[in-house]
């Protein structure tokens, strides 16, 4: 037997209005949240935290100097020398054991002389060979012209990874350097360093 429908047309129509109502009052609901009131406080610090990371990306700040432990500078004495190049020979004995010297650029301190050696300035010419086409190098002595090697002690500070700074100046083999002494300014390069105790 087939079963018939005995529910009233206007019964299936409420129960289908209501069921209506109830979608609509969902969908209004979901879109209410998706909405909702803006940010909520969860989000403004997940906002905050990524930009504060990207602003210590950029600027190339490490985790490790936020919240590692802090390298603290060792006081040393340091000695280290400053060839000056092909210099008049007059100005050699402008600089004395003893003399203070300073960076003309910055007027800081950079210690004290504690020897001076001048030798000849040597240059390196090409000489054409007599039988044949070919150049060989000698070493000339330039007349009137000195290597000045100064060495320097000064109470300096060491940080790991850093490595040597004399009123923060950089000190560092291969660097070149404006030093005035009391009768002399000239650019030198720094050929020699070495830790030779504590500071005093």
């Amino acid at each position: 037997m087939a079963e018939t429908n005995n529910r009233q047309p206007d019964e299936i129509s409420l129960g289908e209005e209501k069921e209506a109502r109830a979608r609509a009052r969902v969908k209004r609901n979901v879109q209410r949240a998706r909405k909702g009131n803006g940010l909520n406080l969860f989000d403004l610090f997940v906002i905050f935290v990524v930009l504060v990371i990207v602003v210590l990306l950029i600027l190339g700040v490490r985790v490790t100097d936020l919240f590692g432990s802090r390298t603290v500078g060792r006081a040393c004495r340091l000695e280290y020398q400053v060839c000056f190049s092909s210099v008049d020979d007059s100005f050699a004995s402008a600089i004395a054991k003893g003399n203070g010297l300073y960076d003309a650029d910055t007027k800081s301190g950079m210690g004290t002389v504690s020897a001076v050696e001048a030798t000849p300035s040597k240059a390196l010419t090409l000489i054409a060979s007599s039988s044949t086409e070919d150049k060989t190098g000698e070493l000339i002595i330039l007349p009137g012209r000195v290597d000045i090697t100064v060495t320097v002690v000064v109470d300096a500070l060491y940080v790991e990874g850093t490595g040597y700074t004399v009123n923060g100046r950089a000190i560092r083999i291969g660097n070149s350097y404006t030093l005035r002494f009391p009768g002399y300014v000239g650019n030198g390069v720094c050929i020699n360093l070495t830790e030779v105790g504590n500071a005093k």
